[in-house]
């Protein structure tokens, strides 16, 4: 027997089909294409790669410029340090540390050499000063006599016993005359006797006080922390044009497949 469920009218116990049809447009039957979502992510990522391209390139610059300002200023001080050991061993007498036994003669002979030492070093000023801070004599005779200006690197060098220098303004840079320059590295760089049995070995018996320009070594390093700038920035613009085609031909792929 064949039972025709679809047979006679609809009634209360008939059974009606029920068909899902697409909805129809009027171009045909077809779908309206969707709209490309617009690319959020890219968009992000990339904001994201600006901002740690920009800190990583401050630091770095920072970084470098600070061991690479550690090193000049270590081979700076280091070859004034020989040029004054040098001028030390051949001109200066142990009598000429003592009170009262610089005199006039041996002042003029000394003053000679520090303005040769400043010429041939290219130093803008040089003077010997005694622990408490006399000027014993200077390049140019300037200050002679009198306290130079008390600095706290001066006393480092006098108590450490060790070599001190710094960058510093002409205002702060603690010479004896003004300096014709907007930057100014300071030098201190104590005298000690090597003479063993007597009661002035190892003490600090003198301190040669250095004043060179540092515009040069300054501009060194705002030349080579653009170079690091520039490098970084153009590897970030590289890195960007690449992330940008892998982005969009991805979003290109998507798209079709959306389709």
């Amino acid at each position: 027997m064949t039972i025709d469920l679809f047979a006679g009218t609809a009634g209360v116990g008939s059974l009606s089909p029920i068909v899902s049809m697409p909805p129809t447009t009027g171009t045909g039957g077809r779908r309206p294409p969707r709209r490309a979502a617009r690319p959020m992510l890219f968009r992000l990522v990339f904001g994201a790669f600006l901002l740690i391209v920009g800190v990583a390139a401050s630091g770095q610059a920072a970084l470098v410029t600070a061991d690479q300002q550690q090193a000049l200023l270590g081979t700076t001080v280091g070859a004034d340090a020989s040029t004054v050991r040098a001028f030390v061993g051949l001109n200066l007498q142990p009598t000429d540390l003592q009170p009262g036994g610089l005199t006039s003669d041996r002042r003029t002979t000394l003053q000679a050499g520090l303005a040769f030492l400043a010429q041939s070093g290219q130093l803008l000023h040089v003077a010997l000063l005694r622990p408490d801070g006399t000027v014993l004599v200077s390049d140019d005779g300037t200050g002679v006599g009198t306290l130079a200006p008390a600095t706290d690197d001066f006393q480092k060098a006098l108590g450490q016993q060790q070599a001190q220098a710094a960058i510093t303004t002409p205002a702060a840079a603690g010479a004896l005359q003004p300096l014709a320059t907007s930057a100014v590295l300071r030098e201190y760089l104590p005298i000690i006797p090597a003479t063993q049995g007597t009661d002035q070995a190892g003490k600090v018996q003198a301190i040669m006080a250095v004043w060179r320009d540092a515009a040069p070594v300054l501009a060194q390093l705002d030349q080579e922390r653009l170079e690091i700038v520039a490098i970084t920035i153009t590897a970030a613009l590289i890195s960007a044009l690449l992330l940008g085609y892998v982005f969009r031909t991805a979003q290109k792929r998507l798209t079709r497949q959306s389709e």
